[in-house]
């Protein structure tokens, strides 16, 4: 008879603990309470800047076509995150920035490949790279057409403008 009470206390211990067990399993949660979460903006603060080391092309003579080396200038990458670079240009106070042809004014971005950014347009910006990595140069030349004729004797000046957008 001791034999059977002892196997009913077992049944009864081993009924208690499961009945413990899957009220701890309820019951814990509730205790340890609720969780929350930190949302975390990055914000890197990169900075796109260039520099490009010539600042004068000078061309002489109507009629003219002027081409210097495909390394005669670089343009650096001297901001933080790599960049896409456009170039532009504007016409002179008497003439017009223009396709290649007769009598036209024409400007043209060369590299090692051949033209970069095509023959530039009065205040059409054109790609120049697409993408310039973080300390990278990129080396080119200009090549220009003076029209063979013109109505005025004056000295002519444009600006080419480089602009970087971090990529």
């Amino acid at each position: 008879m001791q034999g059977e009470k002892r196997g009913r206390n077992m049944k009864k211990i081993l009924i208690l603990a499961i009945v413990i067990a899957m009220i701890s399993s309820f019951v814990m949660p509730a205790i340890a309470g609720n969780t929350d979460t930190i949302e975390v903006t990055l914000t890197p603060n990169a900075e796109a800047d260039i520099t490009v080391d010539q600042s004068q092309f000078n061309v002489t003579g109507l009629g003219s076509h002027n081409t210097t080396a495909t390394d005669w200038a670089t343009l650096t990458n001297s901001g933080d995150v790599s960049v896409s670079v456009d170039v532009s240009a504007e016409n002179t106070t008497n003439w017009e920035l223009d396709t290649v042809g007769h009598n036209s004014f024409n400007l043209t971005i060369t590299g090692d490949g051949g033209a970069i950014a095509g023959a530039l347009k009065w205040d059409i910006a054109e790609t120049f790279d697409a993408d310039i990595l973080h300390g990278a140069t990129v080396t080119f030349g200009l090549e220009s057409y003076m029209p063979t004729s013109s109505s005025t004797n004056t000295e002519q000046t444009l600006t080419i403008t480089f602009s970087a957008t971090a990529l």
